[in-house]
């Protein structure tokens, strides 16, 4: 994600999708990899296949599929998330168990795709005056600003740290999850001991 200003006197924004977000980056998981996984991701990303699949999928996504169809994507695409899955987690979390779900490489690009040609909705969503409950994770490696701008954008919005989560509340501290999602919808005091 590239900042998209260089002045210190103006806030800086990163773009995630077409969307800018204050902050200097959005977050990224890859930071946190050691010098091995970094050089694996390396290698992961610069496969040919994959990079002209990917370039070919903006253009025509038939070709794209293919060129590189469902099975060579979803293996590659689940090497990448091999290497990054314990980096959304707080960084003294013990390492968690890889699963064998496959992760939808093309429904994944091409709903980045729609992302990229829809209009921004939080003008819109600035107008409603709806209850919502944001959480976010201490250990999330989205910037804190981020999870800011959704405060931001929902009016009247309640934003809860969940102490001991990363990225994946509900999988890292799913009783907290629960207990907050339940005193919120059911209109009571959220439970403290959440963070």
């Amino acid at each position: 994600m590239a900042s998209t200003s260089s002045k210190r006197s103006s806030p800086r924004r990163a773009r995630c999708g077409a969307r800018q977000y204050p902050g200097s980056r959005a977050g990224e998981p890859w930071n946190r990899l050691s010098p091995a996984q970094k050089a694996r991701l390396d290698r992961l990303n610069s496969a040919p296949r994959i990079i002209a699949a990917s370039l070919l999928l903006r253009i025509n996504p038939g070709a794209a599929h293919a060129l590189a169809g469902d099975r060579e994507v979803e293996h590659w695409m689940h090497e990448v998330a091999l290497q990054g899955k314990d980096s959304t987690w707080c960084e003294d979390a013990p390492p968690t168990t890889a699963h064998d779900n496959p992760q939808g490489f093309f429904s994944n690009q091409m709903t980045v795709r729609d992302f990229e040609r829809l209009p921004d909705p939080r003008p819109r969503l600035r107008t409603l005056r709806v209850p919502s409950l944001i959480m976010r994770g201490e250990c999330d490696f989205i910037r804190p600003a981020v999870t800011a701008e959704h405060q931001h954008t929902l009016a009247g919005s309640e934003l809860v740290t969940v102490k001991g989560a990363g990225h994946s509340i509900s999988g890292e501290q799913p009783g907290r999850c629960t207990a907050l999602l339940r005193a919120f919808l059911l209109d009571e005091p959220l439970p403290t001991g959440t963070g």
